[in-house]
């Protein structure tokens, strides 16, 4: 390919679990073979790029690579929140090498605003400072005057997004309002995009299938046997077996005990009897959610009586005929 030549960009784009993956690594081996040029796919998920969550994002394997080199991925550590510019910066570099030595780049992605930085050249530079501006005069708790600014400045990008959805508003106002079309630098390229659309049924049931191979995927819990079953190792009673009296259906339900080497017994479970009283008194909630702080008092020993006290009782008793007590 020489240097006066455009250069071929390709771009597939597509929603979650819509075999981007797949299907772009067909598309890369078409390249390879019929056109001769080496492709190379660049990775535009947002999630993807954070290393450690290989199967809550359904990160690419190398089997399904299946020789294709594949960049943008585990780029940073998710400590942080990877910036666009920092992204932009990162893949135009690979983008660039795969250029230098003739081969192809292959944007393959879901997240919307990472492909069309990179198709349409933005000034990501503008775009992070009205971010960090943006960021500084509309902080998260003001998501909805920020939402009803991009309203006003753009109203088909905010029928796209939630009104709830903070980091999305600040993208799209950071777009509006820092990425100005002439200082756009779009590459010199030949672009051909695809999408991949599937309808809505049977997006959601190959979500659901992708969940599945996530949860199959899961991380190795321990005492997991080599042959990929999964031994219980929590302190969870089996079920019983419901055992009904003979005449008397659903009586009492028997559990079955083991003692010693010899034949398993049968005994039924003591039946519960439930009171007709309610519960207890002091257990009824009080009246007042929030009743007033009572004094403790501070536990002493009884006090003996009082000597006229004691007095008064001796006459007492004198009086009625019975046997004095003497203390």
């Amino acid at each position: 390919m020489s240097d006066a030549a455009p250069r071929l960009l390709v771009a597939l784009y597509g929603p979650t679990s819509a075999g981007k993956t797949a299907v772009s690594v067909d598309l890369c081996l078409r390249i390879r073979d019929e056109l001769g040029l080496p492709p190379m796919v660049v990775s535009a998920d947002s999630r993807q790029v954070y290393r450690y969550m290989d199967i809550g994002t359904s990160k690419t394997t190398p089997e399904e690579m299946r020789g294709i080199p594949h960049t943008m991925i585990d780029v940073t550590e998710p400590v942080r929140k990877l910036e666009l510019e920092t992204f932009v910066a990162e893949a135009r570099r690979h983008m660039e090498d795969c250029w230098t030595s003739g081969g192809v780049p292959v944007i393959v992605g879901g997240t919307s605003v990472y492909v069309r930085s990179l198709l349409e050249g933005w000034e990501v530079d503008a775009v992070a400072e009205a971010r960090n501006a943006i960021r500084r005069d509309f902080p998260r708790s003001m998501a909805e005057d920020a939402y009803a600014v991009l309203a006003r400045l753009d109203p088909q990008a905010a029928g796209k997004i939630h009104e709830n959805n903070y980091d999305a508003i600040v993208n799209a106002l950071a777009r509006a309002m820092g990425n100005d079309p002439e200082r756009a630098v779009a590459p010199a390229t030949r672009q051909v995009v695809f999408a991949v659309d599937r309808s809505a049924t049977d997006i959601d049931q190959r979500v659901a299938a992708t969940y599945d191979h996530q949860v199959a995927r899961g991380p190795a819990r321990r005492g997991a046997r080599p042959g990929g079953a999964v031994r219980r190792t929590c302190a969870v009673p089996p079920a019983r077996p419901e055992v009904p009296e003979p005449g008397r259906p659903h009586a009492r339900v028997h559990r079955v005990v083991r003692r010693g080497p010899g034949p398993r017994q049968v005994r039924p479970e003591p039946r519960r009897v439930r009171s007709r009283r309610g519960p207890h008194p002091r257990r009824r909630p009080h009246p007042d959610p929030h009743p007033p702080p009572t004094r403790r008092h501070r536990k002493t020993r009884r006090r003996p009586p009082h000597p006229q006290r004691r007095r008064r009782f001796r006459r007492r008793q004198e009086n009625l005929g019975s046997p004095r007590i003497t203390p």
